[in-house]
């Protein structure tokens, strides 16, 4: 194989990953339209490294929701984990798209949520 051939494959591989995300998002019952909105844009925005620089304003845009949904739609993807997430004050985002937690991670995470659970 060449270098272009291995990074068409690292490419299209990236590609997969992020729309594993994305419908891992979709299928989310904790994740509202809106927020998948947002992810969308993010999966749109984000380059090769799964890192997005950028200002609040531009999401709203590219999602088509206002500047406070978008913040709302973040925090909510963080809080599920899908990303990772770091605003300033002056409207600046770094987001950081997480890899699917493991088959044991979500097992484990079932449990501790019912056992959590108030009777």
């Amino acid at each position: 194989m060449d270098d272009a051939t291995d990074q068409a494959a690292v490419e299209a591989a990236r590609l997969l990953e992020r729309a594993g995300w994305l419908n891992r998002a979709r299928i989310d019952p904790s994740i509202p339209p809106s927020a998948f909105r947002v992810a969308a844009a993010i999966a749109a925005m984000t380059g090769n490294m799964g890192v997005l620089r950028s200002k609040t304003l531009k999401l709203a845009f590219e999602s088509g929701m206002a500047k406070p949904a978008v913040r709302m739609a973040l925090d909510r993807l963080a809080a599920r984990r899908f990303i990772t997430l770091n605003m300033s004050r002056a409207g600046r985002v770094e987001i950081r798209i997480l890899a699917a937690p493991s088959q044991a991670a979500l097992r484990q995470e079932a449990a501790r949520n019912s056992r959590e659970a108030p009777k």
